[in-house]
């Protein structure tokens, strides 16, 4: 269809150009799936290493207090009163250091959707809309999925915390004599 589309409006208009913007749009959609693969293998990336570091804490933890844990199990103490006792505790340090995160993150985030605003929308009428953010606006434009992101992700970061601290202390007390 388009090289007769093509050729009928040479025939009218002789050196007419038709543009076929239908590749530029698949080009487009390849860059924006790996956009998307690439910050799916960070946020992976980023759940490995809190998953790590939070093992490697837990054990810290878990030697510097071996004499007393001993002590409890030995009293009585249940492997899970011990896990979740550990586990509550880095479950609220990772709330704490998502929710710092978060906030932080919304700065730089407000500016790269401002700068990609010109992509979403029509493009400013005149120069004077480019000039100073209206930040009001702006903000009525982040899409919900990354609000519904934002707000999850302290507690994503506690889960992950709180998990990992449930799986080292239960494993570490199996070995208990």
């Amino acid at each position: 269809m388009p090289t007769t589309l093509e050729h009928t409006l040479d025939t009218h208009v002789p050196g007419t150009i038709v543009e076929h913007n239908a590749r530029w749009g698949e080009r487009l959609r390849a860059l924006a799936n790996s956009l998307l693969a690439c910050a799916g293998l960070a946020l992976l990336s980023v759940g490995g290493i809190a998953t790590m570091i939070t093992g490697l804490a837990t054990r810290t933890g878990l030697a510097t207090r071996k004499d007393i844990i001993k002590t409890l199990h030995g009293l009585g103490a249940s492997d899970s009163y011990i896990a979740g006792r550990f586990a509550w505790r880095t479950a609220t340090l990772g709330f704490g250091g998502g929710l710092s995160g978060t906030l932080a993150a919304c700065l730089p985030l407000l500016l790269l959707l401002q700068m990609a605003a010109p992509f979403a929308s029509t493009p400013p009428s005149s120069p004077a809309q480019l000039l100073p953010p209206d930040w009001q606006a702006l903000a009525g434009t982040i899409p919900p999925d990354m609000l519904l992101a934002l707000a999850l992700l302290p507690f994503v970061a506690a889960f992950i915390c709180w998990f990992t601290t449930q799986v080292m202390v239960r494993l570490w007390l199996l070995r208990l004599p």
